[in-house]
């Protein structure tokens, strides 16, 4: 997991990474960063010039990272997860 992504996110901060790794499960294009088509460096660098410009509302940034990733709701989602799986199990599947 893009850590440090997550942690600039919770400080309010946009964050910019390339399509089809970890951490564009974490940003949101054009709503908590920037993602930039795959090792394409023109879009990466148009992402940054994005994010500087922009004029972003921290506090959603923050809520928006502290939402999808608070501890609460994380446990619940395995919670299910688990509890799915072992439905599957029990019948077979």
């Amino acid at each position: 997991m893009g850590k440090i992504f997550l942690e600039a996110q919770l400080c309010g901060l946009p964050a910019v990474c390339f399509e089809n790794i970890e951490p564009e499960d974490i940003i949101r294009h054009k709503i908590a960063g920037y993602i930039a088509k795959y090792k394409n460096v023109n879009d990466l660098k148009s992402g940054v010039e994005y994010c500087l410009e922009k004029k972003w509302l921290k506090d959603s940034i923050r809520n928006f990272a502290k939402l999808r990733f608070d501890i609460n709701i994380v446990a619940l989602i395995y919670r299910n997860l688990d509890e799915k799986n072992i439905m599957d199990w029990a019948s077979g599947e």
